[in-house]
């Protein structure tokens, strides 16, 4: 049994309940009691008083002391809130609560008055008078009684509008709370028996049970000074004035304060109520009310389903309420606000007074539990709220410290009042000789909620007054809402055990209208037909007429239907047929459209691939089609990736005199086109789309767009990847209009390298006993075979740097002997070491024997025991090596050379044999001197260099020397070659790369301690004794910065900055320790990334060569006015683009139509449109999966900006997330049905079967789940409110967010992401966070660039040392850092700079205490609250000598905001100013309903 909720039903009755020993004493204000009430105190006696035992000493048997004697007396807690919120006018009409009484008979006026003073004088606070006191804060003084009776003003009106308009005024003009009394009184005379009497009086000093007591009391003096009596009112032991005194000075709220702090533990939830316009920057109150009543039969239910829960009806019915939110908000913890009288004392019945307090009460539940289980936790919830009733609920939020926000009430937005039979009991008794009613055409304007329920119960009725904020919530809304809370209500009676998440609540007629009513599209076609027969039908019609134009090149319906006759015929003998997936990567041209009409000709479907696509999606989007053809021109034919059969459609040789046979036409059942859209698994996902699908769509269109007198011309901008160019290139070719199409969009060239891959050897010991120069052997003939610049071999003796390698000539003849393509060159020659005669003999041989493809890079020596073979040359060895070079050369070159012989004698010779490269091609090792590479320029050599001991960045400005010198020397630098050796193993299994690498790598190191010296050098280590530091420490930095590690689409980062560095060739060292079946297995993928960067180098060229297209004529404004194009279809961006140029900005406006869509179309951007253009503007809206546009809205500059309605065929729902139907207003997934619906994802049916779901309302047919959010409005259009999932639409490309976290998440360096999208200067941009000890913002820029099209790339990389966390652990996105905002910036207090400015700074400093205040620090931020506010405001008016109200410090909080305005504003009254007015938290914090 909820005993406080009976409690307060008896309260409300005027019967007093108090413990009297082991019993209970009652006390009766009234005779006529409800006996079911007196049934309920029978029936449930030990219940209340084993309550009112457990409370002890608390408020409900709490005698209140009278107060000493004093000039002022202190404001409760609730007063003293109303008073700050009631300073703003439009707020302070909000708390009025006026009763109007209509009055038949012969009123006696003199007798009313006399009543009112009696009245006046039995109640102190209706003659008390709110004052500051010299501290500024506010007490409360009361006067005497003969100076306190309100005038009774008669007017006199006989105009019944007339009378509306008095007593609406009468009612809603505010008081002024200083120094006045807050009630009066209005009597209107419409004839000698007709009064309207009015009484209003502010909440301040009363509440709803104070109105009841009031109209009551003054009736009995009334009729008793008629009648010649006393009236007989029970003695009032206390006044407010002594409740006052008592309340705020009790101490004994310890444990109260407890509970409910307990209760607002965590993140508050904030309920997020559908609503038909943005909620106000600054609350609102203007309002309306709207009353259900509910039919008997249900009221029966009702109140038996209550009896059987051993509870009330009121927490059945707040039960369901929370419940039906829920439906219409998803939130399953919700805080719902309701009243309490606050009487909890026996000496404050019969009081008039501000009692009352609000209960914030919590629910929080499963969407899966019963209706049962929500009753039972709604009556434990309540039970707990009104045993811990006393507590203010001001003191509450204080204690929470909670969030400011302004728009809102603090804690809850929907207040749930509860009244037994509260209409007509006040005036039940009447005035003696005169029938009194309520004056019932007083209409409500205000709300001081966004929604508050009051419901009314009497033995057999139930009826609700939803009094809702007119500027969020429409009539139509509220009315529906009480209409569904009554279907939900009466389902969860019935069935209780039922999930809340499944009750239905949506009436017959709302079904109706939501599948038929708003879904009534159907279109009768042919649905046997395809675009082809469309297509030829209509070059049949139009033979003559224009069809494409690109590029000055103009096709004929004729020629069009011809070359592409021509072309499928090509095409079928080439095998490609019926059932097929034919990609089509070209540029924008005439052939272009000619490819997709012959792939579409054969009864293949066509996958359309953009060419500036990263080739890593390209290369994904042909492999996973398992497409066998691309269709190509000869720009793009070069890029596509081996193993397709590639057609060059633009060599029409090929294919023009192809003899044209019938082809037979495709199955309208079958795929015309594969598009691929973003996927969240991280790869994108194949959309299947039939030739029904497009026909249905084309009709859908045709509908919308009829066909005019003459063709229309439309400009083609889209990309063919983007499923809304079909509408430009295909629908438009089957009504016979113009299309002009339009060379690419200009995008940003990026610089991709031109790099020689070439094979390194280099071991540190050999890797095989037995079999020491297989991978020598079987990579060079890798190399050769597979297009590799060259292989080197080197020289090192006595160590294990190069090991089996002493003679880098012995193994250069091997190789040359098993290759026929590579370069063979010396990596290096010790020259040093050698005679200079020797080393040509053998190197020359080497060059006979592979026919010319040697090269030499020669080196000083750097290890003192490799000069064993020569000691006498170490100390002079670089020298020796240049002059060794220059007899090198020259005998090379066939100049001979003079020695001494065996006896003495001079002996001339030359070289033998002769090599077959008359000048040898020379190459100078260098390591980190830029005189090596000073000195190869400044003979024209090419160099070999490595990142041991210099990082990449270092190598630049070297190779910078290096090129001056060759310039300097009369070389051409663009001849001087540099190689990089680097340490390579790339694979395809990203994750196992680095186990793979690190001991061999580390052990590598370990053979060379002088490499590490610097890093221990620069960190304070010691090589010996930091060995296993130092190791980890410089396998990290090699792996992370200079090697090339990864997959292939790891490595391009580095690629790139090699090759910004000047590098022309990547010497790949592959046996440094790896196993050798490791290695030659590894090469197939060095091999794909060399072919990678080789396409990626051509793709750059190709984008030039478009970019450079783009000439004058080809600009979207030329076009548009050259060709009178008449329509056009974009995204919101380009329009926005295109607005901002003047010239393209004039064009715009020709065209008679425009139509907008692939991305949020904002508000700004349509006015612009349609004041700009005063043309037709269509706001379109359609998912690839549903064939391209599903809905269409015609806009206007002033109408809402929506999605409009379904087109032909096509059924949009609105469900929640079991595919229930959402009434109008309410957000779902918008999930849209019809003969739009596509095939499905192409070879992924468990993605197919999660989104393509059986329509649940139309037997037999299928809908697609969007993830869009969105909702009905009454009109029948469509709202579209954002992603439901973390998909996003980005300048009209649809992007699921885990996609580009996969793709950051596959950089080794980075080891946590989360990628969001944010708007930035009211732009929508990507934004990546991300963790990893070695991630740098930049190169992971450049890293998903590699992968990803642009639209795809973060605007912004942030770099996060941690995440912050929800409480369940999951990464809380509302609590990342703006763009560059990441870092804590320090507060640096502003100085004063205006005399005025100091004044007020010191001002605050002395009152609050603190010496570090500046003009930018927020008055509420540092200590501020609306209590030192007063007293502040008191302080600054005696010091500046004006009357501030305290309004000026909530609305400007800051010294630099308050003087502006006080400079601005000598002495005028301070007005509010939405987006200004900040942190008033306590200024808005409202009190309750009466």
């Amino acid at each position: 049994m909820n005993v406080p909720f009976l409690l307060k039903q008896l309260r409300e009755q005027g019967i007093s309940v108090t413990l009297s020993g082991a019993n209970l004493e009652l006390s009766f204000e009234k005779e006529d009691i409800p006996e079911s009430l007196l049934a309920s105190i029978r029936e449930h006696k030990q219940d209340i008083i084993d309550y009112l035992s457990s409370l002890g000493q608390g408020n409900a048997t709490a005698h209140i002391p009278v107060a000493a004697p004093a000039a002022t007396y202190p404001v409760t807690t609730a007063q003293w809130r109303f008073w700050i919120l009631c300073q703003m006018d439009e707020i302070n009409s909000a708390y009025n609560l006026p009763v109007i009484l209509q009055l038949e008979g012969d009123l006696q006026v003199v007798a009313l008055q006399q009543a009112l003073a009696k009245l006046v004088a039995r109640h102190e606070i209706l003659r008390t008078h709110f004052t500051e006191g010299e501290d500024g804060m506010v007490v409360q003084r009361i006067l005497e009684p003969a100076a306190s009776v309100p005038d009774i003003r008669m007017i006199v009106l006989d105009d019944e509008e007339a009378v509306k308009e008095v007593v609406a005024t009468f009612s809603n003009t505010p008081f002024l709370l200083r120094d006045n009394f807050l009630w009066r009184v209005c009597l209107i005379r419409q004839s000698a028996t007709q009064h309207v009497l009015g009484l209003n009086i502010h909440h301040i000093i009363a509440d709803g049970a104070s109105l009841e007591i009031i109209v009551h009391e003054l009736m009995q003096y009334y009729n008793a000074i008629v009648s010649g009596t006393d009236a007989v009112l029970p003695a009032l032991n206390i006044q407010f004035k002594d409740y006052a005194v008592w309340e705020t000075s009790r101490s004994d709220r310890a444990g109260e304060e407890q509970y409910w702090l307990s209760r607002f533990e965590g993140e508050l939830p904030i309920l997020n109520l559908p609503t038909y316009q943005t909620r106000p920057a600054l609350k609102t109150y203007a309002g309306a009310a709207f009353v259900h009543r509910y039919p008997a039969e249900l009221v029966k239910k009702l109140k038996a389903f209550s009896r059987e829960q051993k509870g009330t009806t009121f927490t059945t019915l707040m039960a369901a309420l929370n419940a039906l939110l829920y439906r219409y908000t998803g939130q399953t913890d919700i805080v719902l606000g309701t009243p309490v009288s606050g009487r909890n004392s026996p000496d404050l019945q019969g009081q008039v007074g501000l009692y009352i307090n609000t209960l914030p009460v919590r629910l929080q539940f499963q969407a899966a539990d019963s209706f049962r289980k929500i009753y039972e936790l709604q009556k434990s919830v309540l039970d707990g709220a009104y045993a811990h009733a006393g507590y203010s609920f001001g003191e509450l939020v204080n204690k929470l410290n909670i969030a400011r926000d302004v728009s809102r009430s603090p804690l809850f937005d929907v207040l749930v009042a509860h009244q037994w039979n509260a209409a007509g009991s006040a005036v039940s008794s009447g005035f003696r000789a005169l029938k009194t009613s309520f004056y019932h055409d007083l209409a409500a304007t205000m709300s001081k909620y966004d929604l508050t329920f009051t419901f009314s119960e009497d033995e057999e009725h139930l009826s609700a007054v939803i009094d809702y904020n007119t500027d969020l919530f429409q009539p139509e809304f509220v009315a529906q809402l009480a209409a569904n809370f009554e279907c939900f209500l009466r389902e969860a009676i019935t069935a209780p055990e039922t999930e809340v998440q499944r009750i239905a609540y949506l009436d017959a007629a709302q079904i109706e209208k939501l599948v038929s009513g708003f879904n009534n599209t159907q279109h009768a076609y042919d649905t046997a037909t395809t675009f082809v027969q469309l297509f030829e039908k209509q070059a049949a019609a139009t033979p003559e007429a224009i069809a494409l134009i690109c590029e000055d090149q103009v096709l004929t319906y004729a020629a069009l239907n011809e070359q592409s006759a021509a072309l499928a015929a090509y095409l079928v003998s080439a095998g490609i047929g019926t059932g097929e997936c034919v990609g089509v990567c070209m540029g924008r041209s005439a052939d272009l459209l000619v490819a997709i009409i012959a792939v579409l000709r054969t009864g293949a479907g066509y996958l359309p691939i953009d060419p500036f696509y990263p080739l890593d999606r390209i290369d994904y989007v042909a492999t996973y089609s398992r497409t066998k053809f691309m269709l190509a021109d000869k720009d793009t034919s070069a890029i596509i990736a081996g193993g397709f059969t590639v057609i060059d459609v633009s060599n029409h040789a090929l294919w023009e005199d192809t003899a044209v046979v019938p082809l037979s036409h495709p199955d309208s059942a079958s795929a015309a086109y594969v598009i691929f859209t973003s996927g969240s698994s991280g790869k994108p996902k194949g959309v299947q789309v039939s030739h029904r699908n497009l026909v249905n769509f084309m009709e859908g269109m045709a509908l919308h767009f009829p066909q005019g007198q003459h063709p229309a011309s439309w400009l083609a901008v889209t990309s063919i990847s983007f499923d809304i160019s079909i509408l430009e290139l295909l629908w438009t070719i089957t009504r016979g209009d113009k299309v002009v199409l339009q060379l690419e969009m200009p995008v940003a060239v990026q610089p991709r390298p031109h790099l020689d891959f070439s094979l390194f050897y280099f071991p540190t010991g050999s890797q095989s006993e037995k079999d020491k120069y297989r991978l020598l052997l079987e990579g060079a003939t890798f190399a050769d075979q597979n297009g590799f610049k060259a292989i080197w071999v080197p020289e090192r003796h006595f160590h294990n740097f190069g090991d089996q390698f002493p003679n880098p000539s012995v193994a250069a003849a091997a190789v040359s002997t098993i290759t026929r393509n590579i370069t063979i060159r010396s990596g290096s020659v010790v020259l040093p070491l050698h005679d200079e005669v020797r080393v040509a003999e053998e190197w020359s041989m080497i060059d006979n024997l592979s026919n010319g493809r040697v090269e030499l890079s020669i080196a000083s020596g750097w290890h003192p025991n490799d000069f064993v073979l020569a000691p006498a040359e170490y100390q002079n060895r670089h020298q020796s090596m240049r002059d060794k070079i220059a007899t090198l050369t020259d005998f090379w070159g066939g100049k001979p050379l003079t020695r001494k012989n065996g006896v003495g004698k001079d002996f001339e010779f030359r070289l033998h044999p002769k090599p077959v490269q008359e000048k040898l091609q020379l190459w100078i090792t260098a390591a980190g001197s830029p005189e090596t590479f000073r000195y190869a320029g400044s003979i024209g050599a090419n160099v070999l260099t490595h990142l041991l001991g210099q990082s990449i960045e270092d190598l630049a400005e070297k190779v910078r020397i290096y090129q001056e010198a060759l310039k300097e020397n009369g070389f051409n630098p663009a001849q001087g070659k540099v190689a990089l050796m680097v340490h390579t193993f790339v694979d395809a299994d990203a994750a196992a790369i680095r186990s793979t690498v690190e001991a061999p790598f580390k052990n590598y190191l370990r053979n060379s301690l002088g490499l590490l010296k610097p890093i221990a050098e620069e960190n304070g280590l010691d090589v010996e004794q930091d060995m296993d530091t130092l190791l980890d420490m410089g396998f990290l930095r090699f792996y992370s910065t200079s090697g090339l590690f990864g997959t292939p689409e790891d490595c391009l980062d580095i690629i790139n900055r090699i090759y910004a560095s000047g590098i022309s060739e990547i010497a790949c060292l592959i046996d440094f320790g790896i196993p050798d079946d490791q290695v030659l297995n590894s090469l197939q993928h060095l091999h794909r990334l060399k072919e990678l960067v080789e396409r990626k180098k051509v793709q750059a060229d190709l984008v030039v060569r478009r970019m450079e297209k783009l000439t004058g004529d080809q600009e979207t404004a030329s076009l548009i006015k050259r060709y009178e194009v008449t329509h056009m279809q974009s995204t919101p961006s380009l329009y926005e683009e295109l607005l901002l140029n003047p010239r393209s900005h004039e064009a715009l406006q020709q065209i008679n139509t425009l139509l907008v869509g692939g991305e949020e179309l904002k508000r700004s951007l349509a006015e612009k449109l349609s004041t700009h253009t005063g043309r037709n503007i269509f706001n379109m809206y359609g998912p690839t999966e549903t064939t391209i546009w599903s809905c269409v809205k015609e806009l206007n500059a002033t109408g809402a900006v929506t999605i409009g309605k379904p087109i032909a065929n096509t059924n949009m729902y609105v469900l929640d997330h079991l595919q229930q139907l959402c009434p109008v207003g309410v957000a779902g997934e918008l999930c849209i049905g019809g003969d739009g619906v596509a095939m499905g994802y192409l070879f992924n049916q468990e993605l197919s079967d999660s989104r393509f779901l059986p329509d649940p309302f139309r037997p037999g047919e299928r809908i697609y789940r969007t993830g869009d959010l969105g909702r009905w409005l009454p009109n029948g259009e469509l709202e579209c409110l954002g992603r439901l999932d973390r998909q996003v639409k980005l300048n009209g490309y649809r992007i699921e967010l885990e996609e580009i976290e996969s793709v950051m998440l596959s950089h080794p360096a980075v080891a946590q992401c989360v990628v969001t999208a944010v708007k930035v200067k009211d732009q929508p941009v990507l934004v990546a966070y991300f963790r990893g000890d070695a991630a740098d913002a930049n190169a992971l820029t450049a890293f998903v660039k590699q992968q990803l099209p642009a639209f795809m790339v973060p605007a912004f990389m942030v770099k996060m040392e941690e995440f912050p966390h929800t409480a369940n652990g999951k990464i809380d996105h509302k609590r990342l850092p703006m763009p560059d905002s990441s870092g804590v910036t320090a507060r640096v207090a502003a100085p004063p700079r205006t005399p005025l400015q100091k004044q007020l700074v010191a001002l605050w400093s002395d009152y609050l205490k603190t010496e570090d205040l500046g003009i930018e620090d927020n008055f509420f931020e540092i200590g501020g609250n609306s209590m030192k506010a007063f007293q502040l405001l008191s302080l600054m008016n005696n010091a500046l000598q004006r009357e501030l109200k305290i309004i000026v410090l909530f609305q400007y909080p800051t010294v630099r905001a308050l003087s502006d305005y006080l400079e601005q504003h000598k002495a005028e009254k301070p007005q509010v100013q939405e987006n200004e007015l900040e942190d008033v938290d306590d200024l808005l914090d409202f009190m309750n309903n009466v």
